[in-house]
């Protein structure tokens, strides 16, 4: 009735240009929200695949954690997806974060980096420090030394990104 794709929210993001996108569990998919129309948007994903988590690179691009693996889209449109076959520990991707250089995608087996310029997965798990294994849902918070914290079913994880060598 009001324009979103779904009522039950998954994810909600605020991207460079000011527009809100709305994840939703409900008639799975993603809706934009532009201020400057007071208009939705509707961005079909796909059958099951519902958003968890949202983060833009300086690209532009929207990198979208779903339960299906991660989702890129580019101009509105998809245009890469990476999964387990392509190395994410996992599909359900639960949290997001960039700092410009990697791609951080918590998952429910760990935690993936994305190198940005290199195209490489590499993993984070209980055997080389990742040790709350299950990431929580958007709960990950850069601090103004650049550590990335992350929010796991084990309590918390700080990343100093400068030392990290998977």
């Amino acid at each position: 009735i009001n324009g979103l794709r779904g009522n039950i929210i998954t994810a909600l993001f605020c991207d460079h240009e000011g527009n809100i996108w709305i994840g939703s569990e409900r008639k799975n998919g993603l809706t934009r929200y532009s201020p400057s129309t007071g208009k939705f948007e509707i961005t079909d994903l796909g059958e099951d695949i519902i958003t968890r988590a949202i983060c833009q690179t300086d690209d532009g691009r929207l990198w979208l954690g779903t339960t299906a693996g991660l989702v890129v889209l580019e101009n509105k449109r998809i245009a890469m997806t990476l999964t387990e076959k392509d190395g994410l520990l996992s599909n359900n991707v639960k949290l997001l974060d960039t700092d410009g250089k990697y791609v951080y995608i918590g998952t429910n087996q760990g935690l993936n980096r994305y190198d940005l310029k290199e195209g490489i997965i590499a993993s984070f798990t209980k055997h080389n420090g990742f040790t709350g294994i299950e990431s929580r849902n958007n709960a990950v918070f850069t601090d103004s030394k650049g550590d990335i914290w992350f929010g796991t079913a084990n309590g918390v994880t700080r990343l100093d990104p400068r030392e990290a060598h998977p």
